[in-house]
């Protein structure tokens, strides 16, 4: 890794710039036309990269999906499975969530690759699933916005942290982050507008570090977490 590390982007739902490496969210689902999948043929920065699950919000025939799930994750550019996982405030019944969820935590332990989770009101449920699947395999929380015992929680039990937008505004998450070892967190745009440069740029400002050493700092968590990828 040289020193002019690169700035990621651990979850996102746009081709980025070619100056940012970027998982690129593919969203499954069988209710509509609304499909990413065909963004992995397309002909995209060659320092993209994409991860492919069922969201919690979209369960309908799930099961269905479950078998092409399993061969886009096979594409080596696919690094990681989802996202995926449980929100309390959807009307989807919860036991329908866990087991979409359990489904693809196997998918993620039989290809060792690692799993991004979408988790809301929901912490104490996936610390439970991800001790009964045995989960082997780390687990990003992506969009995390919730205090500091529980992302103490969630790291002491194999997981990652990735912060977006919030982290601009949300001075409580401010705080937590100040507090949080660096080795233990990424950073994210979702679905948002705001550039990843300046979520690096606040982030960086509340670590009271340059973005040059934050941007290593993260490309480090970030080969660590995908086999030297970016290397």
């Amino acid at each position: 890794m040289n020193n002019d590390s690169p700035f990621i982007d651990a979850h996102t739902h746009k081709i980025p710039t070619s100056n940012i490496i970027a998982i690129v969210n593919i969203l499954l689902r069988r209710d509509d036309n609304h499909n990413e999948e065909p963004l992995i043929s397309s002909n995209v920065n060659q320092v993209t990269y994409f991860s492919v699950g069922i969201h919690p919000w979209y369960l309908e025939n799930w099961e269905k999906s479950i078998d092409r799930l399993e061969e886009i994750a096979n594409v080596p550019k696919v690094l990681a499975i989802g996202e995926c996982g449980l929100d309390r405030t959807r009307e989807t019944p919860f036991d329908r969530q866990k087991q979409a969820f359990l489904t693809q935590i196997s998918v993620s332990e039989n290809l060792k690759k690692p799993v991004i989770v979408h988790c809301v009101k929901a912490y104490s449920e996936l610390i439970q699933l991800r001790k009964q699947a045995k989960a082997t395999k780390p687990w990003i929380i992506h969009g995390f916005n919730n205090n500091l015992e529980v992302a103490q929680k969630c790291i002491e039990n194999g997981m990652m942290l990735s912060f977006g937008r919030s982290l601009l505004y949300n001075t409580k998450l401010a705080e937590v982050i100040k507090l949080m070892n660096l080795n233990n967190f990424l950073l994210e745009t979702d679905e948002n507008e705001v550039p990843i440069e300046e979520i690096y740029t606040k982030c960086a400002d509340i670590k009271a570090i340059s973005v040059k050493q934050l941007k290593l700092e993260l490309s480090q968590n970030f080969n660590k977490l995908f086999n030297n990828v970016t290397s």
